[in-house]
């Protein structure tokens, strides 16, 4: 076993105000990673995206770094509260997007990335009119714009072949079958990565394989694999850009996960065994690094971390992650907080809590169970539960609301109905307060036309 201390410099930033720990260098014949891949706190190190957070019309691929970060830098992470959660749609079947009238009756997952100019989607296992395409995945775009409001969502552009039915991805030398799904992306230059949970058993109930596939130029629907290799620890992975490095966010056991941390160099992201690990703290709390996955220790110990999100962002000051857990007894939605990758991070704060937030709202619940029909499942599926998964968030449109006040974007699945949605919570430091725009404010009231059908037909 091989370690290294890290040559860096890690800043936390707590209620106390700055304390740096400086780590000296110390080598056993690894090379060492670049200094400064650990750092959201080092302008240089910043995904464009999230310096231009107020820019709705920034482009990953391109944008200059600005100085948004920069000033936040000595920021202490905020402790924030659940203030409110609210449903803003559904974005598939519902207008305007309508997938079942170009083949596809459901998906999951709603992966974002913003490059070239538009903010990209990657979906999971699909539910499709045609028999022959259940379980391919699929690709979405949409223009650049601001945050959606409820029920005002932008529709979903899917590439479609000659006869109008959605096209899915093609990767050669990946079996895409079911629950082999994206679960992070990353777009470096004319270049997009992701990666893809693969190789379900259903025995052991996992994926057990993890898998890196590229595309170039805007070509979504074509990717080529880099690497499908087994792993016990970064099965999922999120990645986010670091100056010259990847960070990669890994979980392992299917939602009975812990996360994890590593990182790659930039240039050589599609070579798996460039791959760092981070081992712990060594000396003076150095954080340490292996090239060995089995090293891996948690930056976030837990036993029930499922589908997951990590993004940087100026706006909150640091990084953010989203995740299901299915603890029997703490369920739904959770965010914790870190000013660094490594923490510390901020107790979990539930987000969404199904019994209150989702069903009969938009995740259907079992009438036998809850002793009347929400009108949401699937047909067919009327004793099935739904269940909230996959919080996928969207960092552009995260946004400061009014002072302490913030605005989390994501995406979320619901299994039944098998489709995908659109939801924002808000959080908030101690002390502030916010509660969702009342809708139908000054609507006429609604009134009852032709109730007995007297006329013979439904107008």
């Amino acid at each position: 076993m091989r370690f290294q201390t890290a040559a860096i410099a890690l800043t936390l930033f707590g209620a106390l105000g700055a304390v740096t720990t400086a780590c000296a260098t110390r080598t056993d014949g690894e090379p060492a990673p670049p200094s400064g891949f650990f750092s959201g706190t080092q302008p240089d190190s910043i995904d464009p995206t999230l310096a231009q957070a107020a820019d709705a019309g920034s482009d990953a691929s391109t944008g200059p770094v600005g100085t948004a970060w920069q000033v936040g830098i000595g920021r202490p992470t905020p402790v924030l509260h659940k203030l409110y959660t609210e449903h803003l749609g559904e974005w598939l079947r519902d207008e305007p997007t309508h997938s079942a009238s170009f083949g596809l009756l459901g998906a999951d997952i709603g992966l974002s990335l913003r490059q070239f100019g538009q903010q990209v989607f990657f979906f999971g296992d699909s539910f499709a009119a045609n028999p022959a395409m259940e379980n391919t995945k699929t690709v979405a775009t949409i223009p650049l714009g601001p945050p959606p409001d409820v029920l005002d969502l932008p529709k979903l552009v899917f590439p479609l072949d000659s006869t109008g039915v959605f096209t899915p991805v093609s990767l050669p030398g990946l079996s895409f079958g079911p629950l082999t799904v994206p679960w992070g992306s990353i777009a470096l230059g004319n270049s997009t990565y992701v990666y893809y949970a693969a190789a379900w058993d259903p025995t052991t109930q996992t994926q057990t394989q993890s898998a890196l596939a590229h595309t170039q130029n805007g070509a979504f629907t074509s990717m080529q694999l880099d690497y499908d290799v087994p792993s016990t620890h970064f099965i999922g992975v999120q990645a986010l850009e670091a100056g010259d490095d990847v960070l990669l966010f890994g979980e392992g056991p299917y939602r009975q996960s812990a996360l994890y941390l590593a990182t790659v160099p930039k240039k050589q992201i599609a070579n798996h065994s460039a791959w760092r690990y981070f081992a712990g703290q060594g000396d003076a709390g150095c954080p340490t690094f292996s090239s060995s996955e089995a090293d891996a220790v948690p930056i976030i110990p837990s036993d029930c971390i499922g589908e997951f999100s990590v993004m940087r962002s100026f706006e909150l000051g640091g990084y953010v992650v989203t995740y299901n857990c299915f603890d029997t007894n703490e369920r739904g939605i959770f965010m914790q907080m870190a000013p660094t990758p490594l923490g510390p991070w901020s107790a979990p704060v539930k987000i969404l809590d199904p019994e209150f937030d989702s069903y009969t709202k938009f995740i259907h619940a079992n009438p036998q169970v809850i002793g009347f029909d929400d009108g949401l499942s699937d047909w067919g599926r009327e004793t099935t539960f739904g269940f909230e998964y996959a919080p996928n968030l969207v960092p552009e449109w995260t946004r400061a609301l009014s002072p302490g006040v913030f605005s989390i974007v994501y995406t979320l699945s619901s299994w039944n109905p098998y489709t995908l949605h659109l939801v924002h919570t808000v959080v908030g430091v101690d002390g502030t307060s916010a509660s969702p725009t009342p809708r139908g404010v000054g609507l006429p009231k609604a009134t009852l036309v032709n109730g007995d059908f007297g006329t013979g037909d439904l107008t």
